[in-house]
């Protein structure tokens, strides 16, 4: 199963995994003297499945995966402070234990 990237960027900002407890994950964004946000993602299995292009058959393995755009109040929530992610961070902890 491919797992949710260490660092990637999305919306022309760079995301750096800063903790992982489980299925939670805390990402920090990154500008040019440091973190400016940072997000909580819940961590979700996108099922194994194929796709065709055209005559191809593509096969897409099992991934962890990361709350869209258009997810976050659902599985993806943004903060100003690390302290008030953590907050979010250990509520959903409590809710989804490992």
């Amino acid at each position: 199963m491919k797992l949710i990237p260490h660092s990637f960027k999305a919306n022309g900002i760079e995301h750096h995994l800063l903790k992982r407890s489980g299925m939670i994950a805390l990402y920090g964004q990154l500008n040019g003297t440091g973190y400016s946000s940072f997000e909580i993602h819940k961590i979700r299995i996108t099922k194994a499945s194929t796709m065709k292009f055209g005559e191809r058959i593509v096969e897409v393995p099992e991934k962890e995966t990361l709350a869209s755009n258009e997810q976050f109040g659902t599985y993806g929530w943004a903060f100003q402070t690390k302290e008030s992610a953590m907050i979010k961070f250990q509520e959903l902890i409590k809710l989804f234990p490992t």
